[in-house]
């Protein structure tokens, strides 16, 4: 039997294609493993990044731990001296303080009508009279030196004492010889016989009378005390 023309041909072609297809599979299963291989090394490093990550954050946390420990009582002892340094600085105390300014306290208009009414009224001593600061009464001996004898003459008719004025007239008795007066020198030398007349002097001469007031008519005390 003769074989057919280029059937050897034909076998060795089949043949040649059979064996590159085998090539080809081998070298990608080659490289498939090559890529899991390295895929797999990939992995391996990245959990070894890992674990030493884990690693560093938990050398770290320690660290801190033990930094904290250490300034932790020095934040205590700042934060103590603080509240020490401003014991009114915490909000409980700054709530009590307004409360107390806008219900406890009396309002700024009865505040100030309450100084007005104090100035308004002068103080008594224990037996009923009339009691001047210190240096009110100052001030009005220092404004009874200033007056000459004309203006003490006045004053004299202004307090209903005008019998007096003659003598006193005679005496050129000015503000500064008046302070000098005591009970004394208002009897016998300027003639002032009235115990109650002597009185009402000698409380001019120790500033518990205002000369001013007299002068002006009202015939009373000084009012404007200084309201405390």
């Amino acid at each position: 039997m003769s074989e057919l023309p280029g059937g050897a041909g034909g076998r060795g072609k089949g043949s040649e294609y059979s064996s590159r297809s085998s090539y080809s599979e081998g070298d990608l299963e080659v490289r498939r493993q090559q890529v899991q291989g390295e895929e797999r090394e990939r992995e391996r490093e990245e959990r070894e990044s890992l674990e030493q990550l884990d690693t560093f954050l938990n050398d770290l946390k320690d660290m801190t731990d033990g930094l904290e420990s250490v300034l932790q009582p020095k934040k205590e002892e700042k934060r103590r001296r603080k509240e020490q340094a401003t014991p009114h600085s915490n909000t409980g105390d700054l709530r009590e303080r307004l409360v107390e300014c806008l219900f406890l306290s009396p309002p700024l208009h009865r505040r100030q009508r309450s100084c007005e009414e104090k100035r308004l009224q002068p103080s008594l001593s224990m037996d009923g009279s009339q009691e001047l600061s210190d240096e009110t009464k100052l001030q009005n001996r220092t404004y009874l030196k200033s007056l000459d004898s004309l203006q003490i003459l006045k004053m004299l008719a202004t307090m209903g004492l005008g019998q007096y004025q003659e003598v006193f007239g005679s005496q050129q008795i000015n503000g500064d010889l008046l302070l000098e007066c005591d009970d004394k020198m208002l009897q016998n030398d300027l003639q002032v016989s009235s115990k109650l007349h002597r009185i009402r002097l000698l409380r001019i001469i120790s500033g518990n009378y205002s000369v001013l007031d007299i002068l002006s008519g009202r015939d009373g005390y000084v009012t404007m005390h200084p309201c405390k």
